[in-house]
This record gives structure tokens, C-alpha cells and sequence, in this order.
């Protein structure tokens, strides 16, 4: 996984789901938690792009 679309995509499922359901579920607050706060886990531990042009 990097940093960008895919990690965002991976975030906003419960918020589709949400919306495609109409209701919001308790379990789907907690997953809504739980895949933010493993987004969050892959930008920290990732390794930054080096953006060094010399």
C-alpha cells in the first residue's frame, strides 16, 4: 500500500456502505474506526518518497 488513492479508498468503505445501506450500524461506526486508524498506521510506518532533486 502508499500513501494516496489506495489508502483513501480503503477509508472511505464504511462510508459507502453507510450510504448504500441508508442506516449507519453500530459495527459500521467501529469499522469506520478501525480502518482510519489503520490508514493512519500505514502513512506513519511507510516509508517517505524521497522528493530529493539533486
Amino acid at each position: 500500500m502508499i500513501r494516496g488513492l489506495d489508502t483513501t479508498l480503503v477509508a472511505v468503505v464504511p462510508l459507502l456502505l453507510g450510504m448504500f445501506l441508508g442506516y449507519v450500524p453500530g459495527v459500521l461506526l467501529l469499522a469506520q474506526a478501525g480502518f482510519s486508524a489503520a490508514c493512519v498506521l500505514v502513512v506513519m510506518y511507510s516509508s517517505p518518497k524521497n522528493t530529493d532533486s539533486s
